[in-house]
């Protein structure tokens, strides 16, 4: 278990560094000193080993959080629309500083459409916990009066993880789409007027 995480860490560096184009079975290998076959005995599959290493990617941006700690985090205090900004952004920020891994992303994210690919399983999954801990969150915040109450939490949360992957492929075409400020913008158009700056 700790040979595939090393694996992952590899490879998200190599990726890092040399972008999608240049994120090799060979290269991620030689990372990790490894042969490419001794590699490919822990992954059935160059798109396997990326999608793991996206997977890994999360792991790392959540920071253990998933949606019952969210939920709780929230439920202890009346929060406001920053707690929730605050996380999205910085992954937002970092996501501009490795545009390979936002190529990787935004392929294996096309390619998974098609449900026999490696990808497909991880994405569907991925956005079917992200719009349930965003729409918890919404309706945490909506409670609190820091949201518009005349927004379903469930398509606010899609509006977000959309405006999201709308703003790295904008940006992966153009680098000076400023991704934070566009997602802070959508934000506030859920704020109640009270909590707009």
């Amino acid at each position: 278990m700790e040979r595939r995480r090393d694996i992952l860490d590899a490879a998200l560096r190599v990726i890092a560094a040399e972008g999608y184009a240049g994120a090799t079975v060979a290269a991620i290998a030689d990372a990790v000193q490894m042969s490419p076959n001794g590699l490919l005995h822990y992954f059935a599959s160059k798109d396997e080993l990326l999608v793991a290493a996206l997977r890994r990617r999360d792991e790392l941006d959540s920071g253990g959080v998933d949606e019952h700690s969210l939920a709780a985090s929230l439920d202890d205090h009346d929060p406001t629309l920053d707690e929730l900004a605050e996380p999205l952004l910085t992954v937002v920020r970092r996501n501009a500083e490795i545009a390979g891994l936002v190529r990787l992303f935004a392929h294996l994210a096309t390619e998974g459409v098609d449900d026999s690919h490696a990808a497909h399983d991880f994405f569907a999954e991925r956005y079917a916990r992200l719009r349930r801990m965003l729409a918890t969150a919404v309706a945490r915040l909506q409670r609190s009066g820091s949201v518009r109450a005349d927004v379903e939490p469930g398509q606010a949360a899609a509006l977000v993880l959309a405006a999201i992957d709308g703003l790295q492929t904008q940006w992966l075409y153009d680098d000076s789409v400023d991704m934070p400020a566009h997602l802070s913008a959508l934000l506030r158009l859920l704020s109640t007027p009270e909590e707009r700056p």
